[in-house]
């Protein structure tokens, strides 16, 4: 991890969220460094306004990590966002997630996380263990 990811990290961390994704590219003609984050449940625009305060404090710090001008843009992650590493399956446990594998597609609650399988608990209250190796795919969803 470099040394602006690790600070963006820390930062988000410190105000009590995670980061989801760090993208730092050209946009709209102009480099922006856009910081997705997430908590545990939903996140208002007072969340991202105070994340994106801090974050704008400690990149003005160390403004030698972006160098020329930047925009800096935080927001909330997707709500129906991709679940592609363990700690954000962690967070989403609990949380309703919508499932693919090569044989089967399945919507239930996130009910547990190992280094090898999920558990997720249909409507039906059918329990579906899955191993990682047979996703294809893994989000959050919406619940009705």
């Amino acid at each position: 991890m470099d040394v602006l990811t690790q600070l963006i990290h820390r930062v988000v961390e410190q105000e009590g969220y995670f980061v989801y994704a760090i993208t730092l590219g050209p946009k709209d003609g102009e480099q922006t460094l856009v910081v997705d984050i997430e908590g545990v449940g939903y996140l208002g625009i007072d969340d991202v306004v105070k994340v994106n305060h801090a974050l704008s404090q400690a990149l003005d710090e160390h403004e030698e990590l972006i160098p020329g001008s930047y925009q800096l843009e935080v927001g909330s992650a997707d709500p129906e966002r991709e679940l592609t590493t363990l700690d954000q399956m962690r967070r989403a446990i609990g949380r309703w997630v919508y499932v693919e594998t090569h044989e089967q597609r399945i919507e239930g609650g996130l009910d547990h996380v190992s280094e090898d399988t999920i558990v997720i608990t249909t409507k039906k209250k059918t329990q579906h263990t899955i191993h990682h190796a047979d996703i294809t795919l893994l989000r959050l969803a919406i619940h009705f």
